[in-house]
């Protein structure tokens, strides 16, 4: 039975919406497949192709389907980050200081840590070790802070999440920023130290040891900027 029903008249292209959106995660609408046009749909849920055309716009801005001259529209491939890239210009335009960040980091960044170990590729560790020396080669500021930031990406990649790499992505003019602090405060031989650590723990295999190395980092960053009065 077709999910697409007719629709009251209240919060019409929020109910449009809805319904398209469900007949495509649930997979009744296949990927790459032409969904139904819009007088078919403005006819099955007993609506004005307004508010089909509008439903159809949101679903094209999160990625979920594309239009094509001449031919109609198309479900697009799902792959979770679709959702997550509509995030982009809230967190551009969003103030976030450095202790939010680093919270955040808290958060998230043991956790991926622990299954970049589980998971990683030899190629990624040779990444990883690469990363790690060129990090410790750099001689200016920014250079020392990208190559931070490139380090903890690469991990957030190891683990093959394609969600977690799309946070990671998304982040990353919030990241950059927090990190150029970071290491005009502290410099780069503790954040060094622990990346040592990590990348030994990941070439181990070790998921335990590499979470807690990687929550020790984030901590003793926390500590230290507290106490200088940094954050």
């Amino acid at each position: 039975m077709s999910s697409i029903k007719s629709i009251r008249k209240n919060n019409v292209t929020e109910t449009v919406y809805g319904q398209m959106k469900d007949a495509i995660v649930s997979g009744e609408w296949a990927v790459g497949k032409k969904i139904p046009s819009e007088n078919e749909l403005a006819s099955l849920m007993g609506v004005s192709r307004i508010s089909i055309r509008a439903a159809i716009q949101r679903l094209a801005s999160i990625g979920l389907v594309e239009s094509r001259q001449g031919e109609g529209t198309f479900v697009c491939e799902l792959n979770g980050t679709q959702q997550l890239k509509s995030l982009i210009p809230v967190i551009a335009l969003t103030k976030t200081d450095l202790r939010n960040v680093l919270e955040l980091r808290m958060v998230v960044e043991g956790k991926t840590a622990a299954l970049a170990a589980e998971r990683r590729s030899e190629e990624i560790l040779r990444e990883l070790k690469d990363i790690y020396r060129r990090h410790s080669d750099s001689g200016s500021l920014e250079d020392a802070a990208s190559l931070d930031f490139s380090f903890h990406y690469t991990i957030a990649k190891a683990t093959g999440n394609p969600l977690i790499e799309q946070v990671f992505s998304i982040l990353y003019d919030t990241y950059s920023k927090a990190f150029h602090d970071i290491v005009e405060a502290m410099g780069k031989e503790r954040a060094l130290h622990f990346h040592g650590l990590i990348i030994q723990a990941i070439e181990n295999r070790d998921a335990r040891l590499a979470g807690e190395a990687m929550d020790e980092h984030v901590q003793e960053t926390i500590e230290f900027l507290e106490k200088e009065s940094k954050m």
